[in-house]
């Protein structure tokens, strides 16, 4: 159990790394605004996070910066994979 959680703490600190080191992300100018804005200069942290019943997976809601629109991702804590379930 202690290893499952140990993934799960370095995979919710490296996903968002891997997201800002990719080409296609937008870049716009850090200013004092932009960190103090809702959801900061990281965007909205997930929403509503539940392990499944045998504690391998686990799914949240990930919803866009204005609120409106959310993903549900399933996400292996072993493997690290992340899956896309609804996108509403």
């Amino acid at each position: 159990m202690n290893r499952l959680i140990r993934h799960t703490l370095i995979c919710w600190l490296l996903i968002p790394l891997a997201v800002a080191q990719s080409p296609n992300a937008a870049r716009k100018p850090l200013t004092i605004e932009a960190i103090f804005a809702p959801g900061g200069i990281t965007g909205r942290p997930p929403e509503t996070i539940r392990w499944t019943p045998d504690h391998t997976k686990f799914s949240y809601i990930q919803r866009d910066d204005s609120g409106e629109h959310g993903e549900l991702w399933l996400v292996d804590a072993a493997a690290g994979q992340k899956t896309l379930l609804v996108n509403a």
